[in-house]
């Protein structure tokens, strides 16, 4: 079953069969399956209701996470895990299922797990990270009906079983930490709001498109996610695309890309409503840049990226956050 999150509406409604290959949540950007000796298969919520909502620190990174996961070795999974720099969503159990994630059966039974990278003891999670994560929660209130509280939107420090009587279930897990800003993420889970959104298309979503022109690769350490696209610089448009359906309203168009002396200093972004913008990427890499501010109309809305600059470069396309409405 799929949970199907409407931004616009902000509501939630179940899809008529599973996809192996796409997350429960729209706006997650991968599926990485868990191995099936690290989760419990299971039919929720008609075989146990989902109540309970769990936010862990990895003590690493989000995408090692999920990789760990896949190892029998682990023992452990959680349903989603985040990118605690760029927002980056790996699903790893689908939601029916029965993540191993709390360290206390009850807790698994009838909670979501959701890991975020970074480190406890660190103040090292950024405003999209939170704003990414908090859509599955508020999914999860809404589709659910999870009580829109901190006794239901808990940390891992609080689920029971610790010896210490502390909790944080039978391995005393302290996380997310007294770092984590849970102020913040509830305000981005209330159901009773509606607020502006990431609708993040990378170049690994289904809403990128570039030709056979655009090669891939992985060697950027500023990358978000696991790879992008370029190209070299040419007398020619042949742009990569980026297109998100969103409701009407105002957004920021903001542009990620991978940096390095080799790219085009005037990249030149097209947007929505066809006005071009050159940047620099040859600087700023591994960051959200804002192109503009502009009116969308409800529905499909593309900006693009040509490579027509000057020559002796590349260009690179890398992601896109349609941030709104606002």
């Amino acid at each position: 079953m799929f949970k199907k999150f409407l931004v616009s509406a902000i509501a939630c409604a179940a899809a008529t069969a599973a996809i192996a290959s796409t997350p429960d949540l729209p706006s997650c950007d991968s599926w990485q399956p868990a191995a099936s000796c690290n989760f419990s298969a299971a039919s929720r919520p008609s075989s146990s209701a989902i109540n309970v909502v769990v936010i862990h620190k990895v003590e690493g990174s989000a995408a090692g996470a999920a990789s760990w996961f896949q190892n029998c070795a682990a023992g452990a999974s959680a349903h989603y895990a985040f990118n605690n720099s760029t927002g980056y969503c790996y699903q790893c159990v689908y939601e029916k299922d029965l993540a191993w994630h709390a360290g206390w059966w009850n807790t698994n039974v009838n909670g979501v797990g959701i890991e975020h990278g970074g480190y406890t003891a660190s103040n090292d999670v950024a405003t999209v990270c939170y704003d990414e994560s908090a859509l599955e929660t508020k999914s999860c209130i809404i589709y659910y009906t999870v009580a829109y509280d901190r006794s239901h939107v808990i940390g891992h420090y609080q689920v029971p079983g610790c010896s210490s009587g502390n909790g944080g279930g039978t391995g005393c897990h302290t996380d997310p930490g007294a770092y984590w800003n849970w102020t913040y993420y509830m305000s981005k889970c209330n159901p009773n709001t509606s607020q502006a959104t990431n609708h993040v298309v990378d170049n690994s979503s289904a809403g990128f498109a570039a030709s056979a022109g655009w090669a891939t690769a992985s060697s950027a350490a500023d990358k978000y996610g696991a790879d992008y696209r370029y190209k070299s610089t040419a007398a020619i448009s042949d742009p990569a695309t980026w297109t998100a359906n969103v409701p009407a309203g105002n957004y920021d168009i903001n542009a990620w890309w991978t940096a390095g002396a080799n790219r085009s200093a005037t990249a030149p972004y097209i947007l929505p409503n066809n006005a071009t913008v050159s940047v620099n990427q040859q600087t700023g890499g591994g960051a959200w840049h804002t192109l503009g501010t502009i009116g969308l109309a409800a529905g499909n809305n593309v900006t693009k990226l040509s490579c027509w600059t000057t020559t002796g470069f590349v260009v690179v396309a890398d992601a896109i956050n349609f941030y709104g409405p606002k």
